[in-house]
């Protein structure tokens, strides 16, 4: 009875090349079936948010980004 949901991992706006494909990314993930539960957007951070690394966050960019999952997961959990 379990289902399955993706989102996206949290990503530092410096990282991002200006001219990659995120729509091909999309569609090549909705292409697996799995529902995405997430905008690719709201997973994007200033690099103010992160620690030593571009994959870990800071105790302030945690709180965001754990506040955005669930309200990511309330909205799939609740809908009719």
């Amino acid at each position: 009875g379990a289902t399955v949901v993706f989102s996206f991992p949290v990503l530092n706006e410096l990282n991002l090349d200006p001219g990659s494909d995120l729509a091909g990314y999309l569609n090549a993930l909705s292409s697996i079936g799995i529902p995405i539960i997430s905008n690719l957007e709201d997973y994007v951070m200033a690099d103010e948010y992160f620690f030593d690394t571009h994959y870990h966050l800071n105790d302030t960019g945690v709180q965001i980004r754990t506040t955005q999952l669930i309200s990511d997961l309330k909205s799939t959990i609740l809908k009719p």
